[in-house]
């Protein structure tokens, strides 16, 4: 069994900080800790001196999902100090195995030549536990893929009889051991459903997890969809979790005091809502979803025909005209990866670059690069958050830190294009620049977000604290020099102050680097 001791450490996560303390771990779980000095006889002694000692952080809301079975160290995740992703989020998981499911994991399978379709509930988890994980997983299921494989990709509201369908698939995950249901109703087919379809299939999840939003508008009609979020929960009488929290557009910047206001008027009246917020001021989706919702209809494949088609593609640009005028809102949309060989020069060259050195009109440009791409094009946008609206989030108090990234590697295809710097920066960002820099939080608040917040919200009873008999999930890190390295021009970059992190009482980063060891968990609700 393995048994040591991190002597010296300033201790946080046991209730209260203790300025100077030492920690025991005895195989998988802590098994005593206290201030000042260790005990006489306490085991295999590690000095932490000038170092903070935190539970593992909880990245509530990530994107790795099925690439668990080509990335199962997760590595952008680990070296941050993350002992436990949850995925499934924005609406889409891994199962059941959809035809957007198809399109987005065909890359990788190519790329890596292993089978990312999953057919059953049960099957990541028991091919996560075979390749062996370096940190802890968990699951949410996407309402997107409910619906897909029951409607498709249709532009219209479910029958009784469809969402009991939904339901049914719903209750074989949630029997599987996920943690709640995820929406994405900003993208297809989650779009489509209506507020009655969404309160029927989220019922199923009443005592059994919480649901997680991607709200149908994050911009001009955020409040209206923050209002729809709460209400659908109080309907279904289940906990409500708003995702990646903001407000989009100069237009909406503010926006969130209003926002969180309605949060706060839930809270007040007894529901419980929460939400969570990245340290970036730049999104990262999908190139697709700038097009119009009726363009979206049919998935992948509907999308691409109707980019073949010359009428459609006149409709969308019509449709699009006001925002692909605007030079600026062009120059924000930075091509963050292209999977079309011909196409990877314009990764980390935004629209207005594209459309001007192809000779196009910026409408025909868009509908060029995603045809040749497949529509799965992903792109950054940047400047489309007020820093001031993230850090009124990110004070809030019923608001976690969550990176809404997929976890990467360093080397590799996953390591490719200009991928959002959030997959390898979050968590130290905070801790460096909100934290040390700027004092947007204290060091016990920022840590609280990232651990007990995040663990209250699964409901995990024996991790995110220092408690003797908790899973030795930890992070020991450099408080004056915890900082991202990672930008949007150089983003492949891993941060640095994180000294060493466990999983399950083993060692798994150490002085910054990962040591290959596997003892992650799939965790079942």
């Amino acid at each position: 069994m393995v048994r040591f001791t991190i002597a010296n450490a300033r201790l946080y996560g046991t209730g209260s900080e203790l300025a100077r303390g030492w920690l025991t771990v005895e195989g998988e779980r802590i098994a005593a800790l206290g201030a000042g000095d260790p005990p006489r006889g306490a085991p295999s002694m590690m000095d932490a001196a000038g170092l903070a000692l935190s539970p593992g952080f909880i990245d509530l809301h990530g994107h790795t999902d099925a690439l668990v079975l080509v990335n199962p160290g997760l590595e952008s995740k680990l070296l941050q100090g993350v002992t436990l992703e949850v995925g499934g989020n924005c609406g889409s998981s891994a199962w059941p195995a959809t035809p957007g499911v198809a399109e987005e994991v065909r890359p990788w399978e190519q790329a890596f030549g292993v089978d990312l379709h999953i057919q059953e509930p049960e099957a990541l988890a028991t091919r996560a536990a075979q390749v062996g994980l370096s940190t802890n997983y968990a699951l949410l299921a996407g309402h997107g893929n409910l619906r897909a494989a029951v409607l498709g990709y249709a532009d219209r509201p479910s029958t009784p009889a469809e969402q009991a369908q939904m339901g049914a698939l719903l209750g074989r995950f949630l029997a599987a051991g996920a943690w709640g249901l995820s929406f994405g109703l900003a993208y297809p087919p989650g779009m489509f459903a209506d507020r009655q379809e969404l309160a029927a299939v989220a019922g199923v999840v009443q005592g059994r997890g919480f649901l997680a939003f991607h709200l149908r508008s994050e911009s001009d009609r955020l409040l209206e969809a923050v209002g729809e979020a709460i209400a659908v929960g109080r309907e279904a009488r289940v906990p409500v979790h708003l995702s990646h929290h903001k407000a989009l557009g100069p237009a909406n910047w503010g926006k969130v005091a209003e926002s969180l206001a309605l949060v706060d008027a839930a809270r007040a009246a007894g529901q419980e809502v929460t939400a969570d917020v990245y340290p970036y001021t730049a999104t990262c989706t999908g190139l697709y979803s700038v097009l119009p919702n009726w363009a979206q209809e049919g998935g992948v494949e509907g999308m691409l025909a109707r980019l073949r088609d010359e009428p459609a593609r006149r409709r969308m640009a019509s449709d699009l005209a006001h925002r692909l005028s605007d030079r600026t809102w062009l120059s924000s949309i930075v091509i963050a990866r292209a999977f079309d060989p011909a196409s990877r020069r314009w990764e980390g060259r935004n629209m207005a670059e594209v459309a001007a050195e192809t000779g196009r009109p910026p409408a025909e440009a868009l509908f060029t690069l995603l045809l040749a791409d497949g529509a799965r094009t992903e792109m950054v946008r940047l400047g489309s958050m007020s820093e001031q609206d993230m850090i009124a989030v990110l004070r809030h108090p019923a608001v976690c830190v969550a990176s809404d990234a997929t976890a990467r590697t360093f080397a590799g295809p996953l390591a490719e294009g200009k991928p959002h710097p959030r997959a390898f920066g979050t968590f130290p960002r905070v801790l460096g620049r909100y934290v040390r820099e700027q004092g947007v939080l204290t060091l016990s608040q920022a840590l609280a977000k990232m651990t007990s917040q995040p663990a209250s919200r699964l409901g995990l009873a024996d991790r995110g604290a220092l408690q003797p008999g908790y899973y030795a999930d930890l992070v020991l890190f450099d408080p004056a020099t915890v900082a991202d390295r990672a930008t949007f021009t150089d983003p492949v970059q891993p941060p640095v102050g994180i000294e060493a992190v466990w999983v399950n009482g083993t060692q798994v980063v150490d002085r910054g680097r990962l040591t290959g060891a596997r003892p992650g968990r799939w965790l079942a609700r």
